[in-house]
């Protein structure tokens, strides 16, 4: 299982590209500084509790994961 402050890390970074990515396109549809800021907040709220909640579901799930043999 990872710490919760590394969860909250790769949730920030994943965050930040999401931001880059909704701003840019939502001013290029829109033009209007605005409507790229309501855009991008109300969605990352959302998305990135989303995010987080999902990274710790799937660190307690063990399917999937190779677990290190001991060869002493």
């Amino acid at each position: 299982m990872e710490s919760r402050l590394r969860s909250i890390l790769k949730t920030l970074i994943y965050r930040m590209v999401a931001i880059t990515t909704i701003g840019t396109l939502t001013f290029y549809y829109t033009g209007d500084w605005y409507t790229v800021t309501t855009v991008v907040v109300i969605y990352n709220a959302i998305a990135w509790s989303f995010y987080y909640f999902h990274e710790r579901i799937w660190s307690r799930i063990q399917w999937g994961i190779i677990k290190p043999t001991d060869n002493k």
